[in-house]
């Protein structure tokens, strides 16, 4: 059995059902960036802007997900 792997269909169903956090940073990068989704939705960082802001990270990308169906009852 083979795979393709992760390929983020699910990511923006993931995003509407629990706290997202993106993280990811290319190997030619000095910096990784982070974004933080809720509700479908990017939050806005406390600059008040919604874009990903620059942060401290491995090469690749990391995904983390909390309270996951936090908002289904």
């Amino acid at each position: 059995m083979s795979s393709f792997g992760f390929r983020g269909e699910a990511l923006a169903s993931i995003s509407y059902v629990s706290y997202l956090t993106v993280t990811s940073k290319v190997a030619k990068s000095d910096l990784a960036y982070v974004a933080t989704f809720q509700n479908g939705k990017m939050v806005e960082s406390p600059d008040g802007e919604e874009q990903p802001r620059p942060c401290a990270g491995p090469k690749g990308t990391v995904l983390q997900v909390k309270d996951l169906f936090y908002n289904n009852q």
